[in-house]
């Protein structure tokens, strides 16, 4: 390969990297954690003592969809 065509190909290499490392970054800037604050405040807001008992049976049906999902995870990985 010529030299020239080496140093083509690295600043070819070297362009593709910085522009993924700005597609990332550009990414990244869109997981912001502030959203999940948001959601806890609404939730915060709209919990009150009267739905007390209604949120934790949803959130025991939660849980327990989850334990049946882990349950079944274990057993197929048993059968291997």
């Amino acid at each position: 390969m010529s030299q020239k065509k080496a140093i083509d190909n690295w600043k070819r290499t070297e362009y593709l990297l910085i522009k993924n490392r700005k597609k990332q970054q550009q990414i990244q800037s869109y997981r912001d954690d502030d959203h999940a604050n948001d959601v806890w405040y609404v939730l915060i807001q709209a919990l009150t003592p009267q739905k007390y008992g209604e949120i934790e049976k949803l959130a025991q049906e939660y849980c327990d969809v989850w334990v049946k999902f882990w349950d079944a995870q274990t057993t197929l990985l048993q059968k291997k």
